[in-house]
């Protein structure tokens, strides 16, 4: 009995076995008497012959035992390469079938190397949740503008291939559009297929050969940034052009899209999504507990936080690199007091302070619940087509005055610290940058020393750059044309300011303590005049 049984697990197992096939097989018959190479797969009732394409031999030449093409056929190097990469797949398909890792239709698809969805479009919008919303608009971005220069009515995985690629690379040159413009879409679409392979999205196989890219000379590339001068220039052109309405309010916003240049600048060529998220949350010092202190009503103790109120950790928002910002040197206070104004004037539905609130005093303000003294706008940097629309709008601002675009502040300033001889390792660490060479491993740059050298580095460049003449040129030309923030202006030029700030520095680093009480921190922030 015991014999019987065994046997029958044996048979049954035997019998689940055979009635799986995954193996070559041929088609009908051409009039040529060639037939296509297939596969069959047959497992539990179900049987599918999947066509190899591009294979068409007589079955004379094929060679069973070995699954291979025999070398007396003309073609057979060719061809054996391709039933090479098939032979692969069926191996593989085979083992998770008998494992039962995969079902019928899964091995239906990874052997006929096709998707469960066929647009990009569509697996980009249904697949890619937990993608940023600003990687799904680039990309898509992307497919659309390479579906136009295809003449494409939608952009599948089977459209992927080196002939589309070539074609694509020939169309864009011959638009004389840059040749980074074509790499850009090439690296978007490599990206988002290997996602696409990753998700299981689709089983079609396509290698991405380096040589499809356009070879760019980075040394004679022509960077786009500005000297001081160009700043100064700038600024001289904003004008009132007459007593209307629009043209008062187009003068704003020039004085506003110059103001954000500087303070891009200032902070070490922080991006548009990293001023829209600048907030004294992230302070150094427990923010959060001043804020609330401040709310008491009556006279509270003065009490000592851990902490220095001179610095801020930003999160860079493409690295996500923590930037210890040094937010108390000047010009940084004034420049963003100042811009928290204007764009409460030129764009208040996102603006943080409401109309409302400029008519507040400092002390009234402060002393609002959860109020952040640095933040300049009230949306999330992921309301991706706001943050879009109003710095593209800034953008047509700097362009109008004759600037580049904010990209030209963060390279000015790169190119600043470059000039200045700051030790690269430096250099990347002031504008976040991921220092991905061997002496990452070993340099500390939590290390009191070295954050030292990164905020004296900070300081040369903004004294290199002349930034307290430029920002007090730009608060001057606010006075002429609108007769608001008098006063506010650094005076004494760079080199005082940035000499006394030197001295400063090591008390600030050796004090790292915070005393709240209830004169409020943000006047050391917005000191704008140099001290006595």
């Amino acid at each position: 009995m015991e014999y019987l049984c065994k046997l029958g697990i044996h048979l049954g197992i035997y019998f689940n076995f055979i009635e799986m096939t995954v193996k070559f097989c041929f088609g009908n018959a051409r009039k040529d008497g060639t037939k296509n190479l297939k596969i069959r797969l047959k497992s539990k009732g179900k049987d599918k012959k999947i066509a190899i394409p591009g294979v068409y031999i007589e079955p004379k030449y094929w060679d069973k035992p070995n699954n291979r093409v025999k070398s007396t056929h003309v073609n057979a190097a060719a061809y054996n390469e391709i039933v090479s990469d098939y032979q692969v797949k069926i191996v593989k398909v085979k083992g998770q079938l008998e494992l039962k890792q995969i079902d019928f239709e899964t091995a239906y698809k990874m052997l006929s190397s096709s998707s469960s969805v066929n647009s990009i479009f569509e697996f980009v919008k249904t697949h890619c949740h937990d993608s940023s919303v600003q990687w799904k608009r680039n990309t898509l971005g992307t497919l659309n503008a390479c579906r136009a220069h295809l003449e494409l009515d939608d952009i599948t995985f089977e459209d992927i291939t080196y002939e589309n690629l070539v074609k694509l690379k020939k169309i864009i040159l011959g638009k004389g559009l840059a040749a980074d413009t074509y790499n850009n879409y090439f690296r978007h679409i490599r990206a988002v297929y290997n996602l696409a392979l990753k998700k299981r999205a689709t089983y079609r196989d396509f290698q991405f050969d380096k040589g499809l890219m356009i070879k760019v000379n980075q040394h004679n590339k022509k960077l786009l940034t500005h000297v001081p001068k160009d700043i100064a220039m700038a600024i001289d052109r904003i004008t009132i052009k007459s007593k209307h309405k629009s043209a008062i309010g187009y003068a704003l916003r020039d004085l506003e899209a110059l103001g954000f240049w500087l303070l891009k600048f200032s902070l070490r060529g922080c991006y548009g999504k990293d001023i829209t998220t600048l907030s004294s949350f992230d302070s150094d010092f427990n923010y959060d507990y001043m804020v609330k202190y401040l709310n008491l009503q009556a006279m509270q103790k003065p009490v000592e936080t851990k902490g220095s109120s001179h610095f801020i950790d930003h999160k860079r928002h493409k690295t996500k690199n923590v930037m210890r910002m040094w937010i108390t040197l000047p010009p940084i206070g004034g420049l963003i007091f100042i811009l928290k104004r204007l764009v409460a004037n030129t764009h208040p539905k996102i603006a943080y302070l409401s109309k409302e609130d400029l008519l507040l005093t400092e002390r009234q303000l402060c002393g609002k619940k959860g109020n952040d003294i640095i933040r300049i706008f009230k949306h999330s940097s992921e309301d991706y087509k706001t943050d879009e629309n109003f710095w593209n709008n800034m953008n047509k601002h700097l362009k109008k005055l004759g600037l580049y675009s904010f990209e030209s502040a963060r390279k000015s300033f790169n190119t600043t610290a470059t000039y200045l001889q700051i030790h690269p390792s430096i250099t990347k660490t002031l504008v976040g940058h991921t220092d991905k060479t061997i002496q990452s491993h070993y340099n500390n740059y939590n290390d009191a020393r070295l954050v030292k050298s990164v905020q004296e580095a900070h300081l040369q460049v903004l004294h290199s750059f002349k930034m307290i003449e430029l920002y007090d040129k730009w608060v001057l030309k606010i006075n002429e044309l609108f007769d608001k923030f008098h006063d506010f202006h650094v005076g004494g030029g760079s080199t005082v300011v940035y000499k006394h700030q030197y001295l400063l520095l090591n008390d600030i680093m050796k004090n790292q303590s915070t005393i709240v009480d209830n004169m409020p921190v943000f006047k050391e922030i917005y000191s704008l005049n140099e001290p006595n």
